[in-house]
């Protein structure tokens, strides 16, 4: 749970938009703890992570479930997560398929999560994720210990459908197998804000780096899919009095951006009076796009003297969403040395891992958790 929420506390976790959630909080802890319990190798602990992503992305119904879900006001990290992260450990613990549909149904009736925390301000939804995540665990324990589950749990009258997603017939989606290949659709967000937020952030980076900053600015349009106008908390535009509300805002993700380049955790954090962004978020206007789609947005900025400058976040580079080899190896090397591993050591570590996917190796999963976690003398 702890991991969970760690994950999590930044907003800056990854997101799938097909089930709108954040697979990388709820998935990765249950599973490693899974991995941990049984033993296992880092191989079938990656196995165990794409098929939580996969269970999660299918529940989601390429957003037919999510955005009924979201229509009711809850929120669907911690509704459907408890799925994805039972998913995942019901794998490494090698459950047959009874008590995996056991562990799925007890899973079921742990879920849920409300929408206010993210639209409020407030700091609860950090929690929503680790919680989900333990679940799931707990969920798969308990089937392999043989407890039972109602056998309808996703689809009854009384079940996940219909209780919180106000769904009367299966999704067509629900039909289909799973597709193991939906997590390299899965994107990372590179910088710390809701992930409806994060084209508009791309694009408003275009800009930045174009270098004619931000003095002269007269006005600024946002044309972004309507569903993430729509989103608790992206419209809101001030004032920031908490983190959150600056994390969950579009507005101030993209004014943001336009005046530092970044938009890192101690930005929200520190910086929500900065007199440049106080400036601009009133000249800031978004413009919802029915025909757009979750990966563009287009940010439009007018200076005094006439200047136009649009950039669409397509133009961006996408390993900024889609990490390569290079890009994971990198962030594993920077975010352990400022953990206090001495330099050359994440990426070490992170390239015996490519090497235990490339079949080269065989590492026990206890053995990466013991050089990542030591034990203190």
């Amino acid at each position: 749970m702890l991991n969970g929420v760690a994950v999590h506390a930044h907003f800056q976790d990854d997101t799938c938009y097909a089930s709108v959630t954040h697979p990388a909080s709820l998935i990765v802890p249950s599973a490693v703890a899974a991995a941990e319990l049984s033993n296992a190798g880092l191989l079938q602990c990656l196995h165990a992570i794409a098929v939580g992503y996969t269970a999660l992305s299918w529940l989601g119904a390429q957003e037919r479930v999510a955005r009924a879900m979201i229509k009711r006001g809850f929120r669907c990290s911690p509704s459907l997560g408890a799925l994805g992260s039972t998913a995942a450990a019901a794998s490494l613990l090698r459950l047959d398929v009874n008590a995996a549909a056991n562990a799925l149904g007890i899973a079921a009736s742990l879920s849920g999560g409300i929408l206010e925390p993210v639209r409020a301000g407030s700091d609860e939804w950090r929690i929503q994720n680790g919680r989900a995540c333990s679940n799931g665990l707990f969920a798969a324990r308990l089937a392999a210990q043989g407890v039972q589950a109602a056998t309808q749990a996703l689809e009854g009258p009384c079940g996940l459908l219909h209780a919180l997603a106000g769904l009367e017939e299966l999704p067509p989606e629900w039909s289909l197998e799973p597709d193991f290949n939906v997590i390299l659709e899965v994107v990372a967000k590179p910088w710390a804000t809701l992930g409806d937020n994060m084209a508009a952030a791309m694009a408003a980076k275009l800009i930045h780096d174009e270098g004619l900053g931000t003095e002269g600015i007269a006005q600024i349009t946002v044309r972004i899919w309507t569903p993430f106008v729509d989103f608790p908390g992206t419209s809101y535009k001030g004032p920031f009095n908490t983190t959150t509300q600056a994390l969950a805002s579009m507005s101030y993700a993209t004014v943001a951006m336009l005046v530092h380049g970044n938009l890192d955790y101690d930005i929200s954090l520190e910086g929500r009076e900065h007199p440049e962004v106080l400036r601009l978020l009133p000249l800031l206007n978004i413009e919802p796009d029915d025909d757009g789609d979750s990966l563009n947005a287009m940010v439009r900025v007018v200076y005094e003297d006439g200047t136009v400058i649009a950039r669409e976040a397509s133009q961006a580079p996408q390993n900024q969403l889609f990490h390569d080899r290079e890009i994971s190896c990198s962030l594993f090397e920077h975010r352990l040395t400022k953990s206090g591993f001495l330099p050359g050591q994440g990426r070490a570590l992170a390239e015996r891992v490519y090497a235990e996917v490339d079949g080269r190796t065989h590492m026990n999963m206890g053995e990466l958790l013991g050089e990542l976690c030591p034990v203190p003398a």
